[in-house]
């Protein structure tokens, strides 16, 4: 509802409980569009990856070296993930019967998110709530209803981030004992 909408609800309500309206005509004329809160903290959000990979090898040692950016902004304002990663795989046969490889991958990523129950406070705010007063700072809270919390100001204020590092190592060894049987050893950390 925009805000003219919200106040003839408003009415209705308190009409339909035997009280009197909270706005008379002219205020409701007044009301006008009002704020809209969807509209104030969502967005488009593009998303960018891109990956290079290189390969080589002989007829002993093969190798595969890959690298990938990944970038998504957020539907909600300033917020948004980004991924650096990478990953080698390498083996090598030392004769006919003993293999060896290790494949390492590692990543990098930064997260900016939206504060807990946001959303339901985009929601619970009424839209005769501005998101800024007259002296162009974040209103503080509706006091229409239940007492919430301004969103969008919680969205430029409030930093949510998360950061990880991360590395996977896997390495093997394999012997052909006899054809058809072939031992192997694998060994991993995270």
């Amino acid at each position: 509802l925009n805000a003219q909408q919200w106040g003839y609800l408003k009415n209705d309500a308190l009409i339909d409980s035997k009280k009197a309206p909270l706005y008379t005509q002219e205020q409701l004329d007044q009301l006008g569009q009002g704020t809209d809160w969807q509209a104030e903290a969502f967005a488009a959000a593009p998303i960018q990856s891109h990956s290079l990979s290189i390969s080589a090898g002989t007829e002993k040692t093969r190798i595969l070296l890959s690298g990938n950016y990944f970038n998504q902004e957020g539907i909600i304002v300033n917020t948004g993930f980004n991924r650096y990663s990478g990953r080698l795989n390498l083996d090598h046969d030392v004769n006919t019967k003993f293999r060896i490889g290790v494949n390492l991958s590692g990543s990098l990523t930064h997260a900016d998110v939206a504060p807990d129950g946001l959303v339901q406070n985009i929601l619970a705010m009424v839209p005769v709530v501005p998101v800024r007063d007259a002296d162009g700072n974040f209103t503080a809270n509706s006091s229409y209803g239940s007492a919430v919390a301004n969103p969008i100001n919680t969205l430029y204020n409030q930093i949510n981030v998360t950061n990880t590092t991360r590395f996977l190592l896997n390495g093997f060894g394999e012997y052909k004992i006899i054809e058809g049987l072939t031992a192997k050893i694998s060994l991993g950390s995270d």
